[in-house]
């Protein structure tokens, strides 16, 4: 018994040295359809960073191997005091099928750190393709595309828009999808060129491609969402989309790295009709949702009543003012104030807020606020009018409240002469102390902080070059984490904090394009410009490479973000901001 103990006791030991490892090798989805790719996933889950190699990919008889792609992710819990980090490597195989029927992977062995573990066999099935094409995600019609403007190219661009057509100031969300019948292994957005006739914002950019399969101009083809924009038209009548270019590797024979443009398309924009329009429009195009809400209808004078004006839905949000609510006497209304709760500045809801403080007692009548806008959906303009409501102020001193009781006022009992004897000094309470360390601490804190916010107002240079500090060394603390992890957000961490350490060091407007921003910076002195441009073209890289980045990799990178902001700081920012004054 105590033998069996010991060797029990020398096993787990030896397994905790080494670490826990487990193998699983799943495919993706079975059944599938014969023009669908089969993933089968290899992945070694380890509470320990493991050694080891990708396996070849198995041999299955009338599958076609097409690639093989690998990721590591690591996550770290706590729990009741103790914690533990998992490791997972994935190790992803393509194939496609040649025929339909049943297919297994075999078993087979996988060396981890020098040990071997068994990969069990999986067995997957392939059908034929459906009749029916396999619906498309957004409800974006893709069908106005002719074939044979495509020129019969195996992989292409194309701008999708919820509609080709829209009224002047409608915000319309442009989708560009690259449509391929090869595997698409990594794809970078090097161009973007706009065009006459329309804004636009920025609305969605993916940080992975996810490909799904299409019926397109009847082709089975697969595509994936590389950039979403919403584009608002400032003048009527045709005009073009903006104009991607990306660059994309495909796996066909061979790796092959084409450029590809995305089609011209045009849309048209109609004008607002005049017919029905009210003289106080506010500007607002879109479909909206309105309702409203008060605070309470039973104050007392001086107290403040908060109405709220809610509009929900897809429109110009930062296109039309808030509505001004009726002044009234003997009222205090306050301008409006508001509060969103948007995407891109065109979707969700925005609330509008007053404060109405009552100066007189009695009955009050609240006259309501008028918000009118050009809907979308029915192609005319509509209007909502908030209910009249009636509220009731209460007297708001003491001694009208007296007054106005019915209860006969009474002369209270005098106070016993022996109540003050109980009088203590509050300078020996220890509750005292601590009330005045409170208020203390209060004190000092708010004039630190007074101190630092006057500084924005004494010397705005310096306060912004303090500011964009503290930014870089936020995103730079994560950014480094990632490094010690092996974690490929590194490369969106380090880009998201050295360009808002940039634009609040050099005044470049953050709402501008990155290619925008990269040409402001073109003032900057040559070696740090190649150096800035360089780097950022890594980070955009990195984005979309499916392959994992080596830990030796991402050292070097940090090194490089290191000694970039270094030279960055040695730039004055004040003669830098007027060459890009001029620049712009």
């Amino acid at each position: 018994m105590r033998k069996g103990s010991v060797i029990a006791f020398v096993i787990l030991l030896w397994a905790a040295i080494l670490g826990a490892v487990s193998v699983v090798a799943p495919v993706e989805k079975s059944p599938v359809n014969i023009n669908e790719n089969i993933v089968y996933i290899i992945t070694v889950i380890s509470d320990t960073n493991p050694n080891l190699s990708p396996p070849p990919a198995p041999q299955v008889d009338g599958l076609t191997f097409l690639s093989m792609a690998s990721s590591l992710s690591t996550s770290t819990s706590v729990i009741n005091m103790r914690r533990s980090v998992e490791s997972r490597t994935s190790f992803r195989y393509s194939f496609r099928a040649q025929r339909t029927g049943s297919f297994t992977f075999p078993s087979s062995e996988l060396k981890v750190s020098g040990r071997s573990y068994r990969v069990n066999s999986v067995n997957v099935q392939v059908s034929t393709a459906p009749s029916v094409p396999v619906p498309q995600n957004f409800g974006e019609d893709d069908s106005f595309w002719d074939h044979g403007s495509l020129g019969g190219s195996d992989t292409y661009v194309l701008p999708i828009p919820e509609k080709t057509s829209c009224y002047l100031g409608e915000p319309l969300i442009v989708s560009y999808y690259i449509y391929t019948n090869q595997e698409l292994t990594s794809l970078v957005l090097e161009d973007e060129k706009d065009h006459s006739g329309y804004g636009k914002i920025a609305y969605d950019a993916p940080r992975e491609l996810k490909s799904e399969s299409v019926t397109h101009n009847g082709k089975r083809m697969r595509r994936a969402l590389i950039h979403r924009l919403a584009i608002l038209p400032n003048t009527t009548g045709r005009m073009q989309l903006p104009t991607l270019t990306v660059k994309a590797r495909i796996l066909s024979f061979l790796v092959q790295e084409d450029r590809h443009v995305s089609k011209d398309l045009q849309i048209t924009a109609y004008p607002l009709p005049e017919t029905g329009k009210p003289k106080d429009f506010s500007g607002a195009i879109g479909s909206f949702t309105i309702s409203e809400s008060l605070s309470g209808s039973d104050v007392s004078q001086g107290e403040a009543l908060i109405y709220s004006l809610r509009i929900k839905g897809k429109g110009n949000f930062n296109q039309f003012t808030a509505p001004q609510y009726p002044s009234q006497d003997k009222v205090q209304i306050s301008a409006p104030f508001l509060s969103d709760n948007l995407v891109s500045g065109i979707y969700g809801e925005r609330t509008i807020s007053y404060t109405i403080i009552p100066q007189n007692r009695g009955e009050l009548k609240l006259s309501g606020v008028r918000f009118n806008w050009f809907d979308v959906e029915s192609g005319s303009y509509k209007s909502f009018q908030t209910t009249p409501r009636t509220i009731t102020v209460n007297p708001g001193s003491l001694l009208s409240e007296l007054f106005r009781s019915s209860t006969p006022l009474r002369i209270l009992p005098l106070i016993p002469g022996n109540v003050g004897r109980t009088y203590q000094d509050p300078l020996h309470q220890s509750w005292f102390w601590i009330v005045f360390a409170i208020l203390a601490t209060l004190i000092i804190g708010s004039g630190v902080w007074a101190y630092a916010k006057s500084e924005k107002y004494r010397d705005p240079e310096l306060f912004a070059q303090k500011q964009a500090e503290k930014i870089l060394s936020k995103y730079l603390e994560a950014a480094q984490s990632a490094v010690k992890e092996g974690s490929q957000d590194f490369y969106s961490l380090a880009e998201i904090g050295l360009m808002r350490f940039v634009c609040h060091r050099f005044k470049i407007p953050y709402g501008l394009s990155l290619k925008e921003k990269i040409q402001l910076l073109a003032a900057l002195p040559k070696t740090q410009y190649e150096e800035l441009d360089s780097f950022f073209q890594r980070c955009e890289q990195a984005r979309f490479m499916p392959i994992v980045i080596e830990r030796s990799d991402l050292n070097k990178d940090w090194k490089k973000l290191e000694t970039l902001v270094q030279s960055l700081l040695k730039v004055k920012p004040k003669a830098l901001v007027s060459q890009i004054g001029e620049g712009r």
